[in-house]
C-alpha cells in the first residue's frame, strides 16, 4: 500500500502556498515546472515516501497557491521555499526540480545554501538567453506541436500546458532574472 499524500495550506512570507506532503524520514522537496503545479510530481512522492519525507509545493501564483499581488521573480519564490523549509527545521534537504523549478531550486541554493542538499536538476534550462517566461512559451509552441503530432500527449493537455504559461505565469512571477 503506497502512503497518503495530505495537503493543506500554509501561509508563508504572506502568501497562502499549498502543499502536499507524505512520508517520513530524510526530506525531499519536488519542485515543478513553468505552466503546472505540483500535482504532476504525486505519483513520484507516493514512491519517494515509501522511505522519505516528501514535500510537494505548488510555487507561488501556480496551481493551488496565492497569486502574489505583484511578481516575485527566481528570487521571491526561493524566498518563499527557504522560509517554509526553514520552518520545518531539517536543515539541508534534497531537492528533485523539473524545468523551471530547477532555477528556483539554483536560486534558493545560492540564498539560502543551508537548506539545500543534494541537487536533482531535470531539464533545467541552462542558457540565459531562455531564462524568461515569454521565451518558453514561443519555443513552447513548436515543441507541443511536435508533441502532439507524435501523440506524445493528449491535446488537451497541451493546451492547458500553454494556456498556463500565457494566463497566470506572466504576471505571477515575472521575468526571471532574480
Amino acid at each position: 500500500m503506497r502512503p497518503v499524500v495530505r495537503s493543506s495550506f500554509v501561509e508563508v512570507l504572506g502568501l497562502r502556498i499549498y502543499v502536499r506532503e507524505a512520508g517520513a524520514g530524510e526530506p525531499v522537496l519536488l519542485l515543478h515546472g513553468l505552466g503546472v503545479s505540483g500535482r504532476y510530481f504525486v505519483p513520484l512522492a507516493s514512491v519517494l515516501a515509501a522511505r522519505r519525507q516528501v514535500i510537494v509545493p505548488d510555487l507561488p501564483g501556480w496551481g493551488r497557491s496565492e497569486r502574489p499581488s505583484r511578481p516575485l521573480g527566481l528570487g521571491g519564490a526561493a524566498d518563499v521555499l527557504g522560509e517554509l523549509l526553514r520552518r520545518r527545521g531539517r536543515g539541508a534537504v534534497s531537492i528533485v526540480a523539473n524545468s523551471f523549478g530547477c532555477q528556483v531550486a539554483l536560486m534558493l541554493a545560492q540564498r539560502r545554501p543551508e537548506l539545500v542538499g543534494p541537487l536533482t536538476l531535470v531539464g533545467p534550462t541552462v542558457d540565459p538567453r531562455y531564462r524568461s517566461w515569454s521565451v518558453h512559451a514561443a519555443r513552447l509552441g513548436p515543441v507541443a506541436k511536435a508533441a502532439h503530432a507524435a501523440h506524445f500527449s493528449h491535446p488537451l493537455v497541451v493546451a492547458r500546458l500553454v494556456e498556463s504559461c500565457l494566463e497566470e505565469g506572466p504576471d505571477r512571477l515575472g521575468e526571471l532574472d532574480g
